[in-house]
């Protein structure tokens, strides 16, 4: 049997749990940048970044591997990891436009903060 992996993408985004052991999708060969999306997805909202990473998988269906690897790069490097971010990175790149609203969202957003914090110190005297 042969699977295209693009075809089993909307089925996933209703269960995302079958990611895992997806058949379709276990010669699929991406980016190191798709894993790392991945990760971090699924550290910082659980089953819904499984959901989010599904989504930022469906740009394939529209998008280039390449173009849609450049944009997932580009969200990583920003600390923007979210489907909303690589989808408005990917179309700012496309259509050759800024990528405004991206720099004071990903300033003010609490959900970016994906890294853990250093712990407080405070002074005694």
């Amino acid at each position: 049997m042969i699977f295209d992996p693009l075809h089993y993408l909307a089925l996933l985004e209703q269960k995302p749990n079958a990611l895992d052991q997806a058949a379709p999708l276990a010669g699929w060969d991406l980016p190191e940048g798709f894993a790392q999306l991945r990760r971090l997805m699924e550290a910082r909202l659980g089953k819904k970044g499984k959901r989010e990473y599904v989504q930022t998988l469906r740009l394939l269906e529209t998008f280039k591997l390449p173009e849609v690897s450049r944009a997932i790069d580009d969200a990583l490097r920003l600390g923007a990891i979210s489907f909303d971010a690589v989808k408005h990175l990917l179309l700012c790149r496309i259509e050759q436009r800024p990528r405004g609203w991206i720099w004071k969202t990903i300033r003010t957003c609490p959900l970016h903060r994906w890294q853990p914090r250093r712990p407080r110190t405070t002074l005694r005297s």
